[in-house]
C-alpha cells in the first residue's frame, strides 16, 4: 500500500534531490545513500493512511470504529482537527506513533514502495534481489529522513531487506525500518507497567480516553523514537 497525499505537497527536503526528480516523484532505491526516521511527523499529517480490512478489525477491536475513516473504496486512519493522525503523539519535540504494535502496513513501509514488477520506470536502478527473488524498490522523496548518493552498505544490506520482509509479511517487529526507541526519563509511576510499546491508562475503546491521551496531561507512557 502507498500513502495517499491529502494535500498538494511541496517537499522542503534537507538534502538536495537527485537531478530531474520532482518533490513527489518516486525514485529508485539505488539513488539513496541512507535513510533514518527523524520523527518529524510529516507523513502522519500530510498523507491519508490507507488500512486493510484486517487492520480495520485490529484497530476497531482495540479503540472502536471512531478511529476509522471510510472512503469510497478504502478505509483510512482518522484525522484530528489539526490534520494529524488521531494516534500521533508529540513528545520531547518529536512526533511519534501511539499505536506502534498496531501500526498499519502503509506506515511501516513509508517511505519505501516494494513491487514485484517495475512501476515507476528505472527498471535496472530499482531492481533489488532478496533471497533469490527480484523486487523493484522505490522511495518517496517527500520523506526528510533520506540522504541521496551511493547506497551505504548498511542501507543496502540491512535496511532494505527489512522493508521487503515487512512487505512480504515475514517480519512483524520493526528495527531499522522505524526510529530507534528509548524510554522516557523516570518511566511510569510505581505499580503501572509499560507494555512493549504503549500503555494507555483507562479504557482505550473510549474516544474521550484516547483524545485525552493525546493531551499534555495524559497518563500515557511510551518509548520515544529518536533519530
Amino acid at each position: 500500500m502507498v500513502l495517499k497525499p491529502k494535500i498538494n505537497l511541496k517537499a522542503q527536503h534537507p538534502h538536495p534531490l537527485p537531478l530531474g526528480v520532482g518533490c513527489m516523484d518516486p525514485i529508485p532505491w539505488s539513488k539513496v545513500e541512507g535513510w533514518a526516521c527523524i520523527a518529524c511527523g510529516d507523513c502522519c499529517k500530510d498523507f491519508r493512511v490507507p488500512i486493510s480490512a484486517y487492520e480495520v478489525a485490529r484497530l476497531a477491536g482495540s479503540f472502536g470504529y471512531w478511529a476509522i475513516e471510510a472512503g469510497l473504496n478504502s478505509y483510512y486512519l482518522k484525522k484530528r482537527l489539526d490534520g494529524r493522525c488521531a494516534f500521533q503523539v508529540r513528545r520531547s519535540g518529536r512526533w511519534i506513533c501511539g499505536v506502534q504494535p498496531l501500526k498499519p502496513m502503509a506506515c511501516k513501509l513509508w517511505p519505501f514502495m516494494v513491487y514485484e514488477k517495475p512501476r515507476y520506470g528505472c527498471r535496472d536502478e530499482a531492481e533489488y534481489e532478496f533471497n533469490g527473488q527480484r523486487f523493484y524498490v522505490y522511495v518517496n522523496p517527500y520523506c526528510r529522513g533520506l540522504a541521496y548518493g551511493k547506497p551505504s552498505h548498511t542501507f543496502e544490506s540491512k535496511v532494505l531487506p527489512e522493508f521487503i520482509e515487512i512487505k512480504l509479511g515475514i517480519r512483524e517487529r520493526q528495527s531499522l525500518s522505524t526510529s530507534s526507541i528509548v524510554e522516557l526519563e523516570g518511566g511510569p509511576p510505581a505499580g503501572e507497567a509499560v507494555g512493549a510499546q504503549l500503555l494507555i491508562v483507562g479504557t482505550p475503546r473510549s474516544p474521550l480516553n484516547i483524545v485525552g491521551a493525546l493531551g499534555d496531561s495524559a497518563r500515557l507512557y511510551l518509548r520515544i523514537p529518536m533519530p
